[in-house]
């Protein structure tokens, strides 16, 4: 998971929101839907740290893509929301685990719905706003009017008038080293990711 938070983030600031979710089902769903009759030890270490890795990636991401696509009053209701959903989930997941008490069954059953799952990319917008941190005003303009079009909301803006503050365009590898440059930050990350 900590690989996982580290390269999903550099991932989707590079190449985008949307491509990195559905690279991380992808690879949560190759690390877990095998993993029944996986015998070999080192393979079931190898597909645990891709489903690791897969899962809260695709987690994170989708939870930051849900929260650029939505103005700023409503993040707070869109995070609870987000959160909501996860914790229905993990109750839905424990009476799943009550009636399938083989970690087989368990397994499986948590995995084939990634499959599923999958097909959202026709479905997904990339975030507006992260096309326009790279400068893809018209492709950002296009989801918007989208948007506004399936909200009954008049849209009215130009290529020309979006402006993105450039202080929130901070190349992802300039914060990395700032994060590793201060040893208590790194002390901070280290106990939060191993400690909790």
């Amino acid at each position: 998971m900590f690989f996982g938070n580290i390269g999903n983030n550099l991932m989707s600031d590079l190449y985008g929101r949307k491509l990195t979710v559905c690279l991380d089902l992808i690879i949560y769903t190759i690390g877990s839907v095998p993993l029944p009759w996986t015998e070999n030890r080192i393979a079931l270490l190898f597909l645990r740290f891709l489903a690791g890795v897969g899962g809260v990636g695709y987690y994170q991401i989708a939870f930051i893509l849900g929260t650029e696509q939505v103005s700023p009053q409503y993040r707070v209701a869109v995070n609870f929301l987000e959160h909501l959903i996860f914790t229905i989930g993990q109750f839905i997941l424990c009476l799943v685990a009550y009636y399938l008490r083989d970690w087989h069954n368990l397994t499986i059953a948590c995995g084939l719905p990634f499959l599923v799952t999958i097909f959202h990319w026709f479905f997904i917008y990339e975030s507006p706003r992260w096309l326009l941190a790279k400068g893809r005003t018209t492709e950002a303009l296009e989801i918007l009017k989208k948007a506004a079009k399936m909200n009954k909301v008049e849209f009215d803006f130009e290529s020309d008038e979006i402006r993105i503050n450039k202080e929130h365009t901070e190349p992802f590898l300039k914060s990395f080293k700032a994060l590793f440059g201060s040893f208590r930050l790194v002390r901070r990350l280290l106990i939060l990711a191993f400690c909790l």
